[in-house]
């Protein structure tokens, strides 16, 4: 199977169809794109957003089991709400062990929703959806036999604004 780009100039054999006789599986007509596509750059990544600090809403917070582990864990959907980065999202996973509970705790209690029992844990998670709070997200360098990877820590530091439940680290 090649692995050619086939709407590639350079691998065109003959030139494509005239665009009326392309199939069309919505109604949109971009040809007023057209010149923007040409000048378009081709992004390479999605990637991660850069280092640094961000306006963040909870899209989604959920409970998963890791991939490789199994090991139970919060994988949270963050997007960025202004800036350079705007509608990017930032995903952040905490494991739930008992030497990590501090750190979910503590990003619960931010979120002003850190339940009394960990068994509510579920329930906290849907008051954390909508939320809005700044996080920092900081790469680090991979050490030991990981040391050619690098590895992205994200912190929420603060509420953006009093939301929902009194105080801020309210439980419930």
């Amino acid at each position: 199977m090649s692995t050619e780009n086939p709407f590639a100039q350079e691998n065109q054999q003959q030139a494509p169809p005239p665009a009326e006789d392309y199939p069309r599986s919505s109604p949109e007509d971009f040809t007023d794109m057209d010149d923007d596509w040409g000048e378009a750059e081709a992004a390479t990544s999605g990637g991660n957003v850069p280092d640094g600090n961000y306006q963040v809403e909870v899209a989604k917070a959920s409970q998963e089991s890791a991939r490789n582990s199994g090991d139970p864990m919060v994988k949270w959907d963050l997007v960025v709400l202004s800036g350079d980065h705007i509608g990017r999202h930032i995903f952040k996973n905490t494991m739930i062990k008992r030497e990590h509970l501090k750190f979910l705790k503590g990003e619960l209690t931010i979120l002003n929703c850190c339940p009394n029992k960990l068994s509510e844990l579920h329930l906290a998670l849907q008051h954390a959806v909508g939320r809005q709070l700044e996080v920092t997200v900081r790469t680090k360098p991979g050490t030991g036999d990981r040391a050619n990877e690098n590895f992205t820590n994200t912190y929420f530091n603060k509420l953006l604004e009093q939301q929902e439940g009194g105080s801020n680290g309210g439980s419930f």
